[in-house]
């Protein structure tokens, strides 16, 4: 039950249909099967937008955001659009895109496949892969590609995910900033995969990455076609060229 007004997200957009919300960090995206009174992303929005709640615990939520993860987040009001958005996801005509602030280190990590790749500023990089869990309570999850282990194939995922990277360039001393969208989605697959690439995101401890009490790591924007129209809608936290990292929110404390 949530016994706060202070809530922890933002309307971007609100159509008849869906509505367009950023979460801060921090706040889960839906509840678990058995917390379904718990604060969440989901429940805070619902004190506002009942309607939201058609659809069991998750409710009208299209894609749910790590709790660490800052950013936009689809939700529709109608089961309907629901299920419009469903199959668009699953047609791969759902555009996510995130901001990453990285450190570089080369250092060699546990359980991945062997890489090799040369970031160069302004070039899209593709990444590919499925995912397996890893360590303990399989709170991670890893690569496998076509060339791991036999063991490793089998314990992954049924599908492969595609993470389009692009490397903006350096924001002060080893601190990496890159963009990479993605058309489907897997548990931490942005986290995963910037780590393979020896560029674990600061904040993400469970990656590697450098410490901070913040994830470094925003779901910026997000591509559809809309369900009343078909028409390309496009909303973004912020315009192109812009470093989000510099907020205030970032800063470390000396």
């Amino acid at each position: 039950m949530i016994h706060s007004m202070d809530f922890s997200y933002q309307i971007i957009a609100e159509t008849p249909h869906y509505l367009i919300v950023s979460k801060n960090h921090e706040l889960p995206s839906v509840p678990l099967k058995n917390e379904r009174d718990s604060d969440t992303l989901l429940s805070q929005v619902a004190l506002r937008y009942p309607e939201i709640l058609f659809k069991d615990h998750e409710g009208g939520v299209l894609h749910r955001l790590d709790n660490s993860t800052r950013g936009l987040v689809l939700i529709a009001r109608t089961i309907d659009a629901y299920n419009y958005f469903k199959e668009e996801q699953k047609q791969g005509r759902f555009k996510k895109t995130y901001h990453a602030l990285s450190t570089n280190d080369e250092n060699e990590k546990l359980g991945y496949p062997s890489i090799e790749i040369d970031f160069q500023k302004e070039n899209p990089i593709e990444l590919h892969s499925s995912f397996r869990p890893y360590g303990r309570g399989r709170k991670e999850v890893r690569p496998v590609t076509e060339d791991s282990h036999i063991f490793n194939k089998r314990k992954s995922s049924p599908n492969a995910y595609t993470s389009l990277i692009t490397y903006i360039g350096e924001q002060g001393h080893n601190k990496h900033l890159f963009v990479v969208t993605l058309t489907k989605g897997f548990r931490h697959q942005v986290r995963s995969h910037l780590a393979w690439a020896s560029f674990p995101i600061i904040g993400d401890s469970l990656y590697g990455g450098k410490e901070h009490p913040l994830l470094h790591l925003i779901a910026s924007k997000i591509q559809f076609y809309d369900y009343n129209n078909n028409q390309l809608r496009e909303y973004s936290l912020f315009e192109d060229g812009i470093n989000p990292f510099q907020e205030p929110l970032y800063k470390e404390k000396k």
